[in-house]
């Protein structure tokens, strides 16, 4: 989740029963929690194109990237998010993680808490 969080970081975390997008969640996936960026909710349509992320065939707003370099992950196809589901990616998009790319769309049932303040160093997200 570079730039945003970095090994060591402390950050607060609260339960929520609605995800929106742009919120960092936390979820366990074969027995490893995960951080993650919500990037689509149910209904949306998200494709990647050419390392440029497009929500509902709008160019998505990345302001939270803007330290790292542009990203060169392959091209998606028009991905529809089913019911119940969110697509999330890390914020370090060049480094290969287990996020939507690899494993889908994630189940919000499986979302068990969100980050909403990084506590050192300080940082309200």
């Amino acid at each position: 989740m570079l730039p945003t969080l970095k090994n060591g970081d402390y950050v607060f975390t609260k339960k929520t029963q609605k995800i929106k997008r742009n919120q960092i969640v936390i979820f366990n996936f074969q027995n490893s929690l995960i951080i993650k960026r919500v990037i689509g909710i149910e209904k949306d349509h998200i494709l990647i194109h050419e390392g440029k992320i497009y929500l509902n065939k709008s160019k998505t707003s990345t302001n939270y990237l803007k330290k790292l370099p542009e990203s060169n992950f392959t091209d998606f196809d028009d991905v529809t998010i089913p019911k119940h589901h969110v697509y999330v990616l890390g914020d370090n998009r060049r480094q290969s993680s287990k996020d939507s790319r690899e494993i889908g769309t994630i189940n919000e049932s499986i979302i068990s808490e969100i980050v909403f303040l990084k506590i050192w160093p300080l940082k309200f997200l």
